[in-house]
């Protein structure tokens, strides 16, 4: 049985097992493990799209940063901020993860630059939205557990600081294939 459509596959944790290095079946853990879909072909680099968690992070209401005197750096958004809801969704057990859609890898790096946030590259202003595929009440489970964003959510209820924090649960995220360089590269000394 093959699933064609993606809101059959929702709601349910799922194991891809690849049967070679150009197909893999996908099976319900959720309903006992049964094969859902069997022979998908695979492609390196392709996109999937499967149930996840969606996060936004952003800085408190300009309102608030325009009133506040002296140190405002509570009321942004750090990369250190982004990089523990990227790291406890990866212990959460997310298959993939995207920042402002770009897919992560081992090797990508997140650098504040101003008040931008850098990503390949590229800069991105605030909202910062980090998506993950995954089984949903484990992804929402890490995010909760992790000690520094249990600090973060309390100063965004706290109305002196106010920085955004909205977590959706979604029945589909789709991360796209990583655009990238795949292959490092690097300098040798003359001889």
């Amino acid at each position: 049985m093959v699933a064609k459509d993606s809101m059959a596959v929702t709601g349910h944790t799922y194991r891809l097992q690849f049967t070679s290095a150009t197909q893999y079946d996908v099976f319900d853990l959720t309903a006992g493990g049964p094969a859902i879909a069997t022979a998908q072909d695979f492609v390196a680099g392709t996109a999937i799209s499967l149930p996840g968690v969606q996060v936004t992070l952003s800085d408190a209401p300009a309102e608030l940063l325009e009133a506040t005197p002296g140190d405002r750096n509570l009321l942004v958004v750090h990369q250190q901020d982004i990089q523990a809801v990227v790291n406890a969704l990866l212990k959460g057990g997310a298959e993939a993860v995207t920042v402002e859609g770009q897919r992560l890898i081992s090797t990508t790096g997140i650098k504040c630059e101003g008040s931008f946030v850098l990503l390949q590259g590229v800069p991105y202003p605030n909202p910062y939205v980090i998506e993950a595929v995954g089984d949903p009440g484990e992804l929402a489970g890490a995010l909760s557990e992790d000690e520094y964003l249990k600090i973060y959510r309390e100063q965004s209820d706290d109305p002196d600081i106010a920085v955004g924090w909205d977590l959706d649960i979604e029945d589909e995220v789709s991360a796209p294939a990583y655009g990238g360089l795949l292959s490092l590269s690097y300098a040798r000394p003359l001889d």
